[in-house]
């Protein structure tokens, strides 16, 4: 005969196996959190996540909710995860800010036992700097891609419009530009503002190329001293009055601008470096850069005049 404490304890053994096959209807995953490594905006960082059926029943996953700054990759849904089976998942922190982000991805599924699985989700958004050897901007596009990150060094920076449908409008968004080595600009179908350039570093050369406009005092913003100068194939600038604010360059060059008459807007200005005016068939006044001329590498050919290093010392400048 069974005694009642015996019984007692048969009893318990059947309700504690009672309960662990209820607690095997679950739908788990195989962490509670996912700590992602810091990541700077707009970058992707992806980390693997297993979820286990462990019921003796098929669970169907209806859909899930996730936070901004994270996704879920490849997954479809309604989603069934057979009995005793489980399913990876890609989960992708993509900050959009710089911050500390701190969410909950849940996991909606028809189980009994945990219908909203819920695991969270840390990351933390960096700034995001941008650091490339050269970049060519042609459209709006460009402008508004190079606007998205926190900080911007180019060695060599290009302009040029050449998408007719979405030509360059406004550089206003690239405050974000900290510096540029050489900055490359040619004819755009705008006159855009350079306003912007003012509070950017430039450090080597600036060419101006294949511009049509007679004037050019919409580029005042980014001129500066001691740094090269290169003007080619402008079809209709007379002189370079852009630079008569100037007291030092470091190297000039004009080729090919067949407008051009004078260089008069120099005649302040100390040329460090070396001098190089050439195809400039209408220039035929070059007394603007007499205090700089042949005492550094100077160099003359085929404009409207190409004083030798006598003419200018006996001031035969222009022709």
């Amino acid at each position: 005969m069974i005694k009642k404490k015996h019984l007692f304890l048969i009893l318990l053994v059947i309700l504690s196996c009672s309960k662990n096959d209820e607690e095997l209807d679950l739908l788990t995953s195989d962490t509670e959190q996912l700590v992602f490594p810091d990541t700077p905006k707009l970058k992707e960082s992806l980390l693997e996540i297993s979820i286990e059926n462990k019921s003796k029943e098929s669970i169907k996953i209806n859909k899930y909710s996730i936070p901004d700054g994270f996704k879920i990759r490849n997954l479809s849904y309604p989603l069934t995860i057979n009995s005793q089976s489980s399913i990876s998942l890609s989960i992708v922190f993509y900050p959009t800010e710089t911050k500390l982000y701190e969410e909950e991805l849940i996991i909606i599924n028809d189980s009994e036992e945990n219908p909203n699985l819920k695991i969270k989700l840390i990351g933390n958004g960096l700034p995001n700097h941008l650091n490339t050897l050269s970049f060519s901007i042609t459209s709006q596009e460009k402008v508004d891609f190079l606007s998205i990150y926190d900080s911007v060094t180019i060695e060599h920076l290009t302009i040029s419009d050449i998408h007719f449908d979405d030509p360059i409008i406004s550089f206003e968004s690239l405050e974000n530009i900290k510096s540029v080595d050489r900055l490359t600009i040619f004819e755009t179908h705008n006159t855009v503002s350079f306003e912007v350039f003012a509070d950017i570093e430039i450090n080597e050369h600036i060419t101006i190329s294949s511009r049509k406009e007679e004037d050019l005092s919409f580029l005042d913003d980014i001129i500066r001293n001691d740094i090269s100068y290169f003007f080619h194939l402008n079809q209709n600038i007379t002189d370079l009055s852009i630079l008569e604010s100037l007291e030092n360059i470091d190297k000039l060059e004009v080729s090919s601008n067949q407008s051009i008459t004078n260089l008069d807007a120099l005649k302040n200005t100390k040329i460090n470096s070396k001098i190089t005016i050439k195809q400039n068939t209408n220039l035929r006044d070059l007394c603007g850069i007499k205090e700089s001329a042949y005492k550094v590498e100077t160099r003359f050919s085929d404009n409207g005049y190409n004083p030798t290093e006598n003419d200018f010392e006996t001031g035969n400048c222009r022709r």
